[in-house]
């Protein structure tokens, strides 16, 4: 049959791999349902700064509460500048080492969110890039219901899941945290403390897109390891 009869589409490709094109396309497209944003919800929204002395904002149970939904949502963000990163300073705490989370820099430049789990304790999420004194950096910790941990910070994100999570929002501290030597010498302007609930554009959207994985796998494998062309007497493809 020659290149351009009814045997081909268009570019050459032979007809009766169509089928198998639309499969892949289709197979892409549930993939590519995974890329859509979730959206979230804000009911709670608190903004405060520090300028080189702890700020304290008191209790704020609702931005915790919020947690105890299945699709529940704590975002903390900000800007910070520490003038020294000496003595592990504290950027902020929700409360108490027991009960809150803070946000901590260690003398050689790595920055972690430390909870406390009741299943191993005090636990540090992050740790990933560095910065550096004098540095002006942004930060954003998002914890999930269920214990799904979220952390950038200067463009570097660590993702990790706390299993029986503590949590409280008692005693919110901006520029301070686990006691007062670890203070931080420098400011925080602004930082937000968002809560609400996150929902999927499309439900089931990971599900979609692990079946999609699957299907695309299948059409690959079964066009890469099909059976040849066979020959025409013309000895073009059939």
């Amino acid at each position: 049959m020659p290149a351009n009869g009814r045997g081909r589409l268009a570019f050459g490709v032979p007809a009766r791999l169509l089928p198998r094109i639309i499969i892949a396309c289709i197979a892409l497209g549930a993939i590519c349902i995974q890329l859509i944003p979730l959206e979230y919800h804000w009911n709670v929204t608190l903004t405060s700064r520090s300028r080189g002395t702890p700020v304290e904002l008191g209790s704020q149970p609702q931005l915790c509460t919020t947690l105890g939904k299945s699709n529940g949502i704590l975002r903390i963000s900000g800007n910070v500048t520490a003038r020294t990163l000496a003595n592990y300073p504290n950027v902020f705490a929700t409360a108490n080492p027991l009960e809150g989370v803070r946000l901590e820099i260690a003398p050689v430049g790595t920055v972690a969110a430390v909870f406390n789990s009741r299943k191993v304790g005090a636990i540090g999420v992050g740790g990933e890039g560095h910065i550096h004194a004098g540095q002006t950096w942004h930060f954003s910790l998002d914890i999930k219901a269920g214990g799904v941990i979220t952390l950038d910070v200067a463009k570097m994100t660590t993702s990790d899941i706390l299993e029986q999570l503590d949590l409280t929002c008692r005693s919110l501290l901006v520029g301070g945290g686990f006691d007062a030597s670890r203070q931080l010498n420098g400011t925080v302007e602004p930082i937000s403390f968002q809560a609400g609930t996150f929902t999927e554009p499309i439900p089931d959207a990971q599900l979609i897109g692990v079946l999609g994985v699957l299907l695309l796998l299948w059409v690959l494998a079964g066009t890469i390891g099909g059976r040849p062309p066979r020959a025409t007497k013309d000895g073009t493809d059939d």
